[in-house]
């Protein structure tokens, strides 16, 4: 899965949002085909790009993953937790709720698991963008 990966990241890159919204969900896809830990180092790696595409790209990517693979999340909580603070501290405001929506899936999916203690650290970061208004 590697190269289709690579291929995929990419892709993140380009200027067309639909392409790049498709690439998101391929990403998740390929997450939950391979199991999760093939794809998140490269994802989490990515996010590092100080571009603000491939950054919400990776967002939605997460959000889309933590979808799919439900309680199979609960072994990569910890991974994320410091990727989604940044994020929910970003100026910007689609990070913000995009890494919110990563948050929400995560919690859906992973409840009852013991994971409590770091959806609640999340949780405290979410809360102050819970009255954001926006279409996004």
């Amino acid at each position: 899965p590697h190269d289709v990966l690579a291929t995929l990241l990419n892709n993140l890159k380009v200027q067309e949002r639909q392409n790049r919204v498709c690439t998101t969900v391929a990403i998740a896809i390929v997450a939950e085909t391979c199991s999760p830990f093939t794809v998140l180092p490269a994802l989490m790696n990515e996010y590092r790009v100080p571009e603000l595409n491939v950054q919400n790209g990776v967002l939605k990517s997460l959000s889309f993953l933590f979808e799919y693979i439900g309680e199979m999340g609960k072994d990569y909580i910890y991974a994320v937790t410091p990727l989604l603070e940044d994020a929910l501290m970003d100026r910007d405001l689609v990070h913000r709720q995009t890494a919110s929506a990563v948050v929400q899936h995560m919690s859906l999916g992973v409840y009852g698991f013991g994971c409590e203690d770091s959806l609640n650290h999340l949780l405290n970061y979410v809360w102050p963008n819970v009255f954001e208004t926006s279409p996004h």
